[in-house]
Formats: structure tokens, sequence, C-alpha cells
């Protein structure tokens, strides 16, 4: 196969093969940042649902205390 194209042929291959190359790059980098994106905001849900749960058992708790305690 080497000698059988010409030089303007296999530089356009190598430009088309660049080009396919840098478009996967960038969608593969799109994606990852939206993850990571999503990811964070998934954290910050699941953090502000413990905070509430921590929360209404501290009420919970204050609400079984007898009434001679209080």
């Amino acid at each position: 196969m080497i000698g059988m194209g010409s030089a303007s042929a296999m530089g356009s291959a190598q430009t088309a093969i660049n080009i396919v190359t840098y478009l996967g790059a960038t969608c593969l980098t799109i994606v990852a940042i939206g993850f990571a994106i999503a990811l964070y905001q998934e954290w910050k849900i699941v953090r502000e649902y413990k905070r509430r749960k921590q929360d209404c058992k501290f009420f919970e708790s204050l609400a079984d205390i007898s009434h001679k305690y209080r």
C-alpha cells in the first residue's frame, strides 16, 4: 500500500483523521464536563436531603422528651 497513493491524497486523509479526532475529543470533553456538573448537582441534592433528615431527627427527639423535663 506504500507508494500507491499520491502525496495530496495522503495529506487529505491525514487532515480528515485530524478533524475526526478533534471532533471526538471535543465531544468526549463536553460529555465529561456535563457528567461532572450533573454529579455535583446530585451531590448538592443529597447533602440538602441529609441535612433536612438530620434536622427532622433532632426535632423528633425533642418531641420524645417527657413532660416532667420540659
